[in-house]
């Protein structure tokens, strides 16, 4: 558990762009990915299960000795994985929907 970093929202943030996530003072995030490229945007999870990228400077890490226990990282972690999978089984479910029938009004009858 010591190689994961979390980081704790420190503004509210309202997600304009694609891939990013929108978020409330104070919600913790695991740090999933950082970029030379995107130095002001992280990668993160959030415990809703979001996966988006959120601003670097409205976040901070959370220092080594206020380090979150393993019981809260593992409580996070679960609720992300929860958040997850209902986010894919509403996908699943979404798609495997049968396709409407034709409207009757639309079929050309001869």
């Amino acid at each position: 558990m010591d190689n994961i970093e979390m980081l704790k929202a420190l503004y509210d943030f309202q997600a304009v762009y694609p891939k990013t996530i929108s978020f409330d003072e104070g919600e913790y995030f695991i740090l999933y990915q950082t970029s030379a490229r995107q130095r002001n945007w992280w990668q993160v999870v959030s415990m809703k299960g979001n996966i988006g990228f959120v601003p670097s400077n409205y976040v901070m890490k959370i220092k080594q000795k206020k380090r979150l226990s393993v019981l809260v990282v593992n409580k996070f972690l679960i609720n992300a994985l929860l958040g997850i999978v209902c986010m894919l089984s509403a996908s699943a479910s979404a798609s495997a929907s049968p396709s409407p029938s034709p409207s009757p009004l639309s079929s050309s009858s001869t």
